[in-house]
């Protein structure tokens, strides 16, 4: 492909074949079950493949991003870029058939709109949880910092979490963690 870039969310799946991925001036190998999620204005192309691949390009605007997940992907560094298991490349093939046909503006109902959005979601929460600190500016712990404290809420939502406990499972001192984390958020 020719390089480019766009103002939306664009999220690659490898099916078949390899190549080299261009993001920004920086290299990634493609092969089967490569997971990319490119943010918008990144400057991207794939090399010419030495043979035919399949990929699946789903294009998400930034209207269909979720409020919360919008915050977590400010935070982060792009690409979100990892390989998924067979398994989980299984999942998301039965995910992707049981919507690929189907266009968000002849959509019958808000409803079907709405189940589409929360699977492109949930799909990019898991790319983020499963390649999490791959994505992370490792230069910026800050940023590291904010986005491990959002999981670690996260998946702990129906636990009490005390500020003792969210300071002691990154090492810091409670004052220090919330003065950080005050400055991070201004909250």
């Amino acid at each position: 492909s020719r390089l480019h870039y766009h103002n939306f969310y664009e999220l690659e799946i490898i099916l078949k074949g390899s190549s080299i991925q261009q993001l920004d001036g920086n290299s990634f190998e493609l092969k089967r079950g490569t997971v990319t999620l490119i943010s918008p204005n990144q400057v991207h192309y794939i090399e010419k493949p030495s043979e035919p691949m399949d990929i699946i390009s789903i294009k998400i605007t930034p209207e269909a991003i979720n409020e919360e997940l919008s915050l977590n992907l400010s935070v982060i560094e792009f690409p979100i870029i990892g390989l998924l298991t067979e398994k989980q490349l299984s999942l998301f093939l039965k995910i992707y058939e049981s919507i690929k046909n189907k266009e968000i503006l002849t959509l019958n109902s808000s409803l079907e709109v709405e189940a589409i959005t929360c699977q492109i979601n949930s799909f990019i929460y898991f790319i983020m949880a499963e390649f999490g600190d791959n994505c992370i500016n490792s230069y910026d712990s800050s940023n590291r910092l904010l986005f491990k404290t959002i999981r670690y809420v996260k998946q702990n939502i129906l636990k009490p979490i005390t500020l003792k406990q969210a300071a002691e499972e990154f090492g810091y001192s409670p004052n220090y963690f919330s003065a950080k984390f005050k400055q991070l958020t201004g909250k």
